[in-house]
């Protein structure tokens, strides 16, 4: 994959589809937890709380998607075995 580089997102520059003339907004992982879940959910919702998922984290297990012709699951496989540091520290 080659990253094509556009002009950064303003609020507007995509209003017309046929001529958007810029890059997508950053859009920020979202967790929701209902108010019970976070409560009495344990150890499930203190690993979802403590999940940080970056964007140089989705594009590396694209890539190996794109580039590498992994399946999904093979490339999650291949990210978890490469980055344990990460994955560990969202473990209560």
């Amino acid at each position: 994959m080659t990253e094509v580089r556009l002009p950064p997102y303003e609020e507007g520059c995509d209003a017309d589809p046929a001529k958007v003339a810029c890059a997508y907004p950053v859009t920020p992982l979202q967790k929701y937890l209902n108010a019970d879940f976070a409560r009495h959910g344990g150890e499930a919702a203190e690993l979802l709380r403590n999940l940080n998922w970056t964007t140089e984290d989705q594009n590396e297990v694209s890539l190996m998607i794109a580039e590498q012709k992994l399946s999904p699951r093979e490339a999650a496989r291949k990210w978890v075995d490469s980055h344990e540091s990460t994955w560990r520290a969202w473990l209560p």
